[in-house]
């Protein structure tokens, strides 16, 4: 479809709020390397195992989705590709570029980084409730908590992928095909570091993780006799 935000259909702005609007577009074009940024720089204030394991989950899209969209192109018939002027990544300097000695990152494919980017995460998040429910089960409040983050979660990615829709970055099929791909690839990875750490590096919720096992043969807790 035609760019929605540049079409004669399109509702037009006064012109002081043009630089604005121009200004949010920007943003979101950006948003995967700004998540991706964001959750690095938490781990590196916070020390926290779980935001590390996350972080590298994210970064490895960077390496992944150049691997997956170029052996795609050899099977996709190029009509159902799409130009994009936008892959969601910092201008200048990226992971892509400098771990696979590119020129240029990859654009018009199908699946978007973009598109994949966000699968991700969606893959490594929403287990998270399911994943951890014996712990969320003692917490009402952590629980219902736990469900709002997913809800605002899907929320903020369909919100994202419409825009990409609308703005002509991405076509229906590209979008179904990159969150499709990313949820597997995330959910992947969440669930190898899951088993992997003994459910300590997926923790992002921080809680003190319940176990139904234990290998000591004096009692946790003694009482005291009366």
């Amino acid at each position: 479809m035609a760019d929605y935000f540049s079409s004669p259909n399109a509702v037009t702005a006064p012109s002081f709020l043009s630089p604005i609007i121009e200004g949010f577009k920007s943003t979101l074009d950006i948003v995967p390397d700004t998540l991706l940024v964001s959750v690095c720089l938490f781990a590196l204030l916070l020390q926290s195992p779980s935001f590390v394991a996350f972080g590298l989950s994210l970064l490895s899209v960077n390496l992944l989705h150049p691997l997956v969209a170029n052996f795609l192109r050899e099977v996709i018939p190029s009509s159902w590709a799409l130009t994009t002027r936008s892959t969601g990544k910092f201008p200048g300097v990226s992971v892509e570029r400098i771990a696979l000695n590119r020129n240029t990152t990859t654009k018009a494919d199908v699946p978007s980084y973009y598109t994949m980017f966000i699968g991700t995460v969606l893959g490594w998040m929403l287990p998270l409730p399911l994943f951890y429910k014996s712990e969320l089960d003692i917490s009402p409040n952590r629980s219902l908590a736990a469900i709002v983050s997913v809800c605002f979660l899907i929320l903020f990615s369909a919100i994202l992928l419409l825009y990409r829709f609308l703005a002509s970055h991405d076509t229906v099929f590209g979008i179904l095909l990159g969150v499709g791909l990313g949820s597997l690839v995330g959910l992947s990875l969440f669930t190898g570091l899951y088993y992997g750490t003994q459910r300590r590096a997926t923790n992002l919720y921080n809680f003190p993780l319940l176990s139904t096992t234990y290998g000591g043969k004096d009692p946790i807790y003694v009482c005291a006799t009366s």
